[in-house]
């Protein structure tokens, strides 16, 4: 007799759960509605919002690190910055590995040639 009542209990609230719980068709093409809605969302963010680093921007990055630990100050910043620019160099931290770019390059410029041995000093000369 138990095992009867037990069977008549999970019925009903077998019953009761599928009559509070199972979404009607409106429901269900109500969320695929709204996950179509986000998932065209995130794609519009990452395509055209999202911020997007350029290799300029981490060379750029890279280029003042350097100059800080060659205790490089703004205005011999702006020289070797215009001197890689008359280079053609996308990467302007280039000057601090290569010499022959850094002489060939400078020697051309209008800067003063007591700041590009300035720069050259503080660019190659080892401490």
């Amino acid at each position: 007799m138990q095992s009867q009542d037990t069977k008549k209990w999970f019925d009903s609230f077998a019953d009761s759960f599928r009559e509070h719980f199972i979404l009607s068709s409106w429901t269900i093409y109500l969320l695929i509605f709204i996950a179509l809605i986000l998932i065209i969302l995130i794609t519009v963010y990452y395509k055209f919002f999202r911020p997007i680093v350029t290799k300029r921007d981490k060379y750029a990055s890279l280029f003042d690190r350097l100059c800080k630990v060659n205790d490089i100050k703004n205005v011999e910043r702006k020289y070797l910055i215009r001197i890689s620019n008359k280079g053609g160099l996308d990467n302007p931290s280039i000057l601090f590995v290569k010499r022959s770019i850094f002489e060939e390059v400078a020697t051309s410029t209008n800067i003063n040639s007591q700041k590009i041995e300035a720069l050259r000093k503080k660019l190659y000369d080892l401490y």
